[in-house]
This record gives C-alpha cells, sequence and structure tokens, in this order.
C-alpha cells in the first residue's frame, strides 16, 4: 500500500490525504472543496482549472492540449481532472466562479 499524500486547498487551507496517482479533481471533492466540472472530469469542458501553487503533478495530458485556450493551462494551470497528484501538493481553484 502506497503512502497517502498530502493536497492542500488555498485559501481554505483544507488539506486531504490522497493515494498517489489520484487526480485533483477528486481530491477536491473529498476536501468538501466546489470545483466547476459541467463535463463530471471527462477532460473537456475546461472549467475545473486549478493553479499547482507547489508540488509534482502528472504531466500535461492530451486531453488538456485540447482545451488549453479556455483557460491558458500550463505548467502551473492544469485541469483538475487530469492532473494526478505525485507528491505532497499546494494548489489554488483557478477559475472565476468556483467558490
Amino acid at each position: 500500500m502506497s503512502p497517502l499524500i498530502p493536497v492542500r486547498f488555498e485559501p481554505q487551507g483544507i488539506t486531504v490525504m490522497v493515494s498517489p496517482g489520484v487526480d485533483l479533481l477528486e481530491a477536491a471533492r473529498r476536501a468538501g472543496i466546489p470545483v466547476d466540472s459541467v463535463c463530471n472530469g471527462q477532460g473537456v469542458c475546461g472549467e475545473c482549472c486549478i493553479e499547482i501553487i507547489e508540488g509534482v503533478v502528472s504531466p500535461l495530458t492530451l486531453d488538456e492540449e485540447e482545451v488549453e485556450a479556455s483557460c491558458e493551462l500550463g505548467q502551473n494551470l492544469r485541469l483538475a481532472c487530469r492532473a494526478r497528484v505525485l507528491s505532497a501538493t499546494r494548489v489554488r481553484v483557478a477559475h472565476p466562479f468556483a467558490s
């Protein structure tokens, strides 16, 4: 069994422990942090943009490259449904309509 990894959501200051490879949308749901996701995590709507403040997540996916223009994805902005946790991570929900 892999050790759990902390994911901290800012500015709420909520930390949730997840297994390596869990996507940030699932981590946010477990933490009770609302993240817009019209496509329910299918990687096509571009609504679940999240800013990686620190930590290591999986590389940019093809799905993200296709919706890149919707939230200017790149090294620090990612789709929460596609970015998978690889190390202790601190993030901020980047979509302007997210609570």
